[in-house]
Formats: structure tokens, C-alpha cells, sequence
């Protein structure tokens, strides 16, 4: 999934230092640039292997792969709780392209999607903003599904015994799916 964003662009926006107003700090930038990073380095060592790969640089593959994922969920998440805080504090700055009545809108329900699921807050967001939610079919929502699985299951791993195989074969298929 990190292959389909423009990597510079990405970084870019990053880098902006734009902060939402009434926000004095938001890690969505640090994470986004981490997942960039991580992504960058398990490229390199893919691009880099050869049929006899050594056992250090599948492992240091694997962590970087791993902080990929971790943090592209931790910047969605980030990113959706700072746009809804930012509608919060709209009353006290009119800095926004949206209309007043979202603005509103996303402030009223703030308190009721606070702790939702985070691909439901994106939901939520694009529907009060009278935009098209995403198809729950399609991409960028079965993408987004897929990664909140792989984290979920990379922070919540138990270790797998030879009697239980499969728990590591659904991981790697919803990987598979997620590219």
C-alpha cells in the first residue's frame, strides 16, 4: 500500500509543518514520515536480495516491515482524531474551505466517535461533509481493512505451535491481499 503514495510527495506534505489550528502538536507528520522511512529501508533490502539471502537481512527486513505497518495505522489514526478536533475548535477559527454546517456537524459528533473505530471516524467524516463514503468493497477501504488486520494481529501475536500453522498462513494472506 505505501508503494501507491508518491514517497516525495509524501514526504512533502510531512514536512510542511502545518498544524491544525488550536492544535499545538500532532504526530500524524512523524508517523507518516516513519512509515515513509521504514517502507524505504524494506525496499532497499528487497531490491537488494539475491537467491541466497542471509538470515540478518530477512530479520532486519521483517522489522522494518513490520514498523511500516505499525506506523501507516498509527498516522490514519492520528490524522482522522486531529481533523475531527480541528472541526471541534472551528468556532475559533475560520481557517477551513468547509462549510460552517460541517463544521458543526463533525464538532456534535466528536464526543460520539471519539472511541469508534478509526476507518468508521473516516466514514462518519466524509458523510457529514456530504462527500462520498468509501465503498467498503473496493480500495482504499479493503487496503486500509487489511492493514488494521496486520497490525491488530502483529500487536496482539501469540507465538504459533506446530499444531496451530495456520494462524501464520492468515496473516500472510491478508498481507497478500493488502499489496
Amino acid at each position: 500500500m505505501i508503494d501507491r503514495m508518491s514517497t516525495r510527495r509524501t514526504s512533502e506534505i510531512a514536512r510542511s509543518g502545518e498544524v491544525a489550528p488550536g492544535i499545538t502538536y500532532s504526530a500524524h507528520r512523524e508517523h507518516l514520515l516513519a512509515a515513509c522511512y521504514f517502507a524505504k529501508m524494506a525496499r532497499r533490502i528487497e531490491t537488494r536480495a539475491s537467491i541466497a539471502v542471509k538470515q540478518d537481512a530477512i530479520s532486519r527486513n521483517r522489522t522494518f516491515v513490520t514498523a511500516t505497518i505499525l506506523s501507516s495505522v498509527a498516522f490514519l489514526e492520528a490524522s482522522i482524531n486531529e481533523l475531527f478536533l480541528e472541526f471541534r475548535d472551528a468556532g475559533r477559527n475560520e481557517t477551513t474551505k468547509l462549510p460552517r454546517r460541517v463544521h458543526k456537524v463533525l464538532a456534535k459528533l466528536w464526543p460520539t466517535v471519539e472511541s469508534s473505530p478509526m476507518i468508521f471516524k473516516y466514514q462518519v467524516a466524509l458523510h457529514a461533509a456530504d462527500a462520498e463514503p468509501f465503498n467498503e468493497r473496493r480500495a482504499p477501504y479493503r487496503d486500509v481493512e487489511s492493514l488494521i488486520m496486520l497490525r491488530d494481529a502483529l500487536v496482539h501475536s501469540q507465538p504459533e505451535r506446530r499444531d496451530e500453522r495456520g494462524r501464520h498462513a492468515e496473516l500472510a494472506r491478508i498481507g497478500d491481499r493488502a499489496l
